[in-house]
């Protein structure tokens, strides 16, 4: 057999051939494969933007040829091949390689875009597809489904022993059970598990009503009262968490003061007097390119981490059912703070979270250690400060 006859078989078997060019970082748009292109640089002129340099700047279009039909058939599958019922014509509609280029958001210099295209070798059409599969799911989505599976259940159906829910005989055996999903959330997160070192002051602000005397001391700045305490999005009702904020401005904003004010605002002052375990919702993973197959893995979880602060960071309308709203959230906090351990032995402190209502703040809310004694973690009032 020939080399010639060798290799069309190899580029049929493979779904593509790459055109022998050579390819620089500028006519790609996504970051992963200008790195690629950069670290295989081998030729001083691009051929299809022209640019030339006294260093080598274009890599082998193989380089990123590869990478988009491995991305291709990560994501993408031929119809047939993928399960998909027929009846007079695919229930679902299959898409050409050009289409499916635009939906994995492949872009960047229109000739090098085409010659991509060009490639693919067996005039195929593609469906969307995981795992395979055209009614397949990735795990992000999986992870997703589950949680609003369960924000629901919480809400509408049963809300104190969801763990015995039975599985619903229509539930895929791929799905996550209700009862799993807390844990599943948890281990999720585990990356996020930052220590606060001692020392660190966080602040927490309250107004004062016109007609009340009561002065800025530990009782009236710090949690209230667990008789009196309303449900929060992180906390249930009566059962209080400290709220702070990292800046006086953060804290002074999330009661509704944006600037100056007749009215009487008191900002109190907080100390870790110990190491504090706490997730970090501020700092997500970065979601890797959908062109680096490699670490899919990686990008589902960035992707369900992402997806799932979205749904608990939502606003929520106060219009007397936000404590409605609140219970999937409120019930991820109560297992975090009562149930994971992100050390043997150890309990989760607390959660760190963007501010919705100051740009760049951030905020501390720490969880109770003893609840009947209602302290927190060794966070310590200090005082009031202007």
């Amino acid at each position: 057999m020939g080399f010639v006859k060798t290799e069309w078989m190899e580029a049929q078997a493979r779904g593509w051939s790459a055109p022998e060019t050579f390819v620089c970082a500028d006519c790609v748009d996504d970051p992963y494969l200008k790195d690629l292109i950069n670290g295989a640089a081998c030729a001083d002129t691009c051929d299809y933007c022209g640019q030339s340099d006294v260093v080598d700047i274009a890599a082998e279009s193989h380089v990123v040829v590869e990478a988009v039909y491995d991305a291709i058939h990560m994501y993408y599958c031929e119809p047939a091949l993928g399960g998909v019922p027929y009846d007079g014509g695919f229930v679902v509609q299959p898409i050409d390689v050009h289409e499916v280029l635009y939906n994995l958001d492949f872009g960047g210099n229109p000739d090098f875009f085409q010659a991509v295209v060009d490639a693919e070798t067996n005039g195929d059409f593609f469906v969307p597809a995981a795992n395979g599969h055209w009614a397949g799911s990735h795990p992000h989505e999986v992870l997703s489904a589950g949680w609003r599976m369960f924000a629901h259940t919480v809400k509408h159906e049963t809300r104190f022993h969801f763990a015995a829910t039975p599985r619903s005989e229509s539930t895929s055996p791929y799905d996550v059970d209700t009862a799993d999903v807390l844990p599943v959330i948890a281990e999720n997160l585990r990356p996020l598990i930052r220590t606060l070192p001692a020392g660190i002051e966080v602040f927490r602000s309250r107004i004062r009503p016109r007609g009340q005397i009561w002065l800025p001391d530990a009782n009236q700045l710090g949690p209230p009262p667990k008789e009196i305490t309303s449900a929060g999005r992180m906390n249930p009702a009566g059962i209080p968490y400290l709220y702070t904020a990292f800046d006086k401005p953060t804290a002074r904003r999330e009661i509704g003061i944006t600037g100056r004010t007749s009215r009487t605002v008191f900002t109190a002052a907080f100390t870790l007097t110990k190491p504090l375990e706490v997730i970090d919702l501020t700092q997500l993973p970065v979601v890797p390119s959908l062109f680096d197959v490699a670490n899919k893995d990686g990008r589902e979880h960035a992707l369900f981490i992402r997806a799932f602060v979205d749904a608990i960071s939502m606003p929520v309308t106060k219009d007397g059912h936000e404590h409605i709203d609140y219970v999937p959230s409120q019930v991820v906090c109560e297992y975090l703070a009562q149930v994971f351990e992100p050390a043997p032995g150890a309990k989760l402190g607390g959660l760190i979270y963007p501010s919705a209502v100051h740009s760049d703040g951030k905020n501390l809310v720490v969880f109770p250690d003893d609840r009947y004694l209602g302290t927190y973690h060794g966070v310590t009032f200090v005082g009031a400060v202007k």
